[in-house]
């Protein structure tokens, strides 16, 4: 069963190929990226995306989630790198979300952490599929991890202005605490009042 959804750049096609097995693609006016995701036993993927490092980052991320990831990128105008791994991370965060949705009845890990050196880097990573917000007693996701990603970001100050932080006593559950929730219904208004006037 496909699904389409049409931008002004073009289209996104996601199909769900059978059991744990997704692909997407996704036409702009720069480029074509296409992105095979499937959670069956290891075979050889092919990565293709004209940028080493980076199909070495995704062949990384494929081994370490246990997954089989195929991806192939083409240009049509200028080879420019961040429309590769812009273009390719929204392919590949498509298809990871489409799997991760045929998943969920079956029961997933919501939630999970890892840490890696390479050199003298070292990257940590804190993901969660629940879309729950942090809090300050909460290892499910922890305090200033959202801080954290932000602050790597590289983000313009113009566009850092766009973005707020609020904070609740019971953490990502919130609707539990009532002052938490007192707060959160404080906070959504005050956003979608903001948002109005913008």
């Amino acid at each position: 069963m496909g699904e389409d959804n049409k931008g002004s750049l073009g289209g996104v096609r996601v199909e769900l190929e059978g059991p744990g097995r997704v692909a997407v693609r996704r036409e702009t006016r720069e480029s074509l990226a296409e992105v095979r995701v499937d959670d069956g036993a290891r075979r050889d993927c092919t990565v293709a995306t004209g940028l080493n490092f980076f199909d070495h980052m995704i062949e990384t991320i494929a081994w370490n989630a246990c997954l089989n990831v195929d991806v192939h990128f083409s240009h049509k105008r200028y080879r420019l790198t961040h429309v590769i791994t812009e273009d390719v991370g929204l392919t590949l965060g498509r298809a990871l979300a489409r799997l991760l949705e045929e998943r969920m009845p079956g029961g997933i890990n919501g939630a999970g952490s890892g840490i890696m050196a390479i050199d003298e880097a070292i990257a940590i990573a804190l993901i969660s599929f629940e879309g729950r917000a942090n809090g300050y007693y909460d290892l499910a996701t922890p305090y200033c991890a959202a801080e954290w990603t932000f602050d790597h970001m590289q983000l313009d100050a113009e566009l850092r202005g766009n973005l707020s932080f609020k904070r609740y006593e019971a953490g990502h559950m919130m609707y539990v605490h009532e002052p938490s929730i007192r707060q959160l219904r404080r906070d959504l208004g005050e956003f979608v009042e903001h948002a109005l006037r913008s």
